[in-house]
């Protein structure tokens, strides 16, 4: 991961729960043949995390929607088989990304964004069988 002073939301993939303990194990084992298949969902992550859609503006907002929060998406690669997810956004140099959809534990929201903005963590888990369907492929293709 990049060192700079900027404070990330991130996800961070190395021991996600939702990942079958033995296929955990396996991929810290022989990380070389994990590490695409990591890498491809980190991206597919970030692709659906940037262009799930606000909420609608509320009723006498002032506030202008500048995209920045939607673009501000991205994968580090922080070794092999191993990705952080993360949004970078800032406003005049302070992050605010968990404010508007939580940590990588669902934490944190503020109170204006909570039951209005979707969380970062419940869109992932939401696709995290696909990265245990496509783990298992791949292992299962080597093991022939």
């Amino acid at each position: 991961m990049p060192s700079t002073n900027i404070q990330y939301t991130t996800h961070n993939l190395k021991n996600w729960n939702r990942v079958a303990n033995d296929l955990r194990r396996l991929a810290a084992d022989v990380p070389a043949w994990a590490d695409p298949v990591m890498y491809r969902w980190a991206q597919r992550m970030r692709a659906t995390l940037k262009s799930t859609k606000y909420p609608p503006m509320r009723p006498m907002q002032k506030y202008v929607r500048t995209g920045r929060f939607a673009n501000s998406w991205g994968v580090d690669k922080v070794r092999s088989g191993w990705y952080v997810v993360r949004n970078s956004a800032t406003f005049r140099g302070v992050p605010y990304a968990r404010y508007v959809t939580g940590d990588g534990m669902g934490r944190g929201q503020a109170w204006m964004h909570v039951g209005r903005w979707w969380k970062s963590k419940d869109v992932m888990e939401k696709h995290t069988p696909e990265l245990v369907r496509d783990l298992t492929k791949v292992y299962t293709d080597i093991d022939r």
